[in-house]
């Protein structure tokens, strides 16, 4: 391979990183029940590749992180930048939920 094949590599490493870093992050979220690194993770994918293919992603899974850890006014910040974003998007009945600060 010449210089196709570098670029076509470097491409792919790229996209490689950006899946890693998402499915790192809902393994740590999910699996792991570490919702603190979970949200490192997909801060770190969210300000590396803000309009990357699995930024909706990335931020549909930041919102439940934050709930998870009990970040509540964290996840309606996420949330109000979600639904600003993707307002028919896969995870808007979460935002909905989410947006709205719990009573003191």
């Amino acid at each position: 391979g010449g210089a196709e094949g570098a670029g076509g590599a470097a491409t792919e490493g790229v996209v490689d990183e950006e899946t890693d870093l998402v499915l790192d992050g809902l393994r740590a979220l999910r699996r792991e029940h570490d919702p603190a690194r979970a949200r490192s993770l997909f801060s770190r994918y969210l300000s590396r590749h803000p309009g990357g293919p699995l930024a909706e992603d990335a931020l549909g899974y930041s919102m439940e992180a934050a709930d998870a850890q009990g970040a509540s006014a964290e996840a309606a910040r996420l949330s109000a930048a979600y639904l600003r974003a993707y307002p028919s998007g896969r995870y808007a009945a979460l935002a909905e939920r989410l947006k709205i600060l719990p009573s003191p």
